[in-house]
């Protein structure tokens, strides 16, 4: 469950002054989330129990995936109607976007780390790990 923050912690940018009263706790959701607009839904990443969850636009929260061990640090949503995620252990997952989890692809970066969301560009995907930058793709 999510672990109160006492005091809050106060964020400002460009839009204002955001506060944020409550903090991960071990089985929260921690990632940075992902939005496919053509669906209008959100993508979070579980992180340490490995689950990826939706919330749609009729504010419908539900668990979708179970990548078992993987640690879902980032993922990018939306991309030819695929998730993207990439994990601490290299590895680059690709899933079916929509309510229900079915793997397409699984590619392994050895020695490689990831902690940054996929980006997806004019057909291309960049993946930044702690020491590399790589384009997958043409052109």
């Amino acid at each position: 469950k999510p672990e109160p923050l006492d005091p809050p912690l106060v964020m400002k940018d460009s839009w204002g002054e955001h506060k944020f009263y409550f903090g991960p706790g071990t089985s929260s959701i921690w990632s940075t989330p992902s939005f496919d607009a053509e669906t209008g839904t959100i993508y979070f990443g579980s992180g340490t129990e490995g689950k990826i969850f939706s919330l749609n636009s009729k504010k419908e929260f539900k668990e979708i995936a179970k990548t078992g061990e993987l640690v879902v640090t980032a993922l990018t949503a939306g991309a030819n109607g695929k998730i993207y995620l990439a994990t601490e252990e290299g590895d680059v997952v690709v899933l079916r976007l929509g309510d229900q989890f079915e793997v397409l692809a699984t590619n392994t970066l050895a020695d490689q780390s990831f902690i940054s969301s996929p980006v997806v560009v004019e057909g291309a995907i960049y993946l930044r790990s702690r020491t590399h930058l790589f384009k997958i793709g043409t052109n």
